[in-house]
């Protein structure tokens, strides 16, 4: 770990873990379910130390993975576009050794 002096100028992600206290960020009581107080009904705390994440570290820890996640769905969405084009392009319908299939 560098030492620096102030705060560091970009936020990092952290290594996050499912709550052990509640697994999914409820827990039930007698009547119905009620919010974990340990990880503040996230389901996640920190990984390293186990303990719940102040409510304004959730936030944007969560909206960093979330934008990961988004950034990670379109590039997957790009690839699968273009394979769907390249093989639009050299479909004819042609089966092995330039056989026509018509499904019989």
């Amino acid at each position: 770990m560098k030492k620096r002096a102030g705060p560091a100028f970009r936020r990092q992600s952290k290594p996050l873990k499912a709550c052990t206290e509640c697994k999914d960020g409820v827990v039930t009581g007698l009547f119905h379910d009620l919010p974990c107080n340990h990880c503040h009904g996230s389901g996640l705390v920190d990984k390293e130390t186990g303990q719940g994440l102040a409510v304004e570290d959730l936030v944007i820890q969560l909206g960093m993975r979330w934008r990961a996640e988004r950034d990670r769905n379109a590039r997957l969405r790009n690839q699968l576009a273009a394979g769907k084009r390249f093989l639009a392009a050299d479909d004819r319908g042609h089966g092995p050794m330039g056989k026509r299939y018509h499904g019989d």
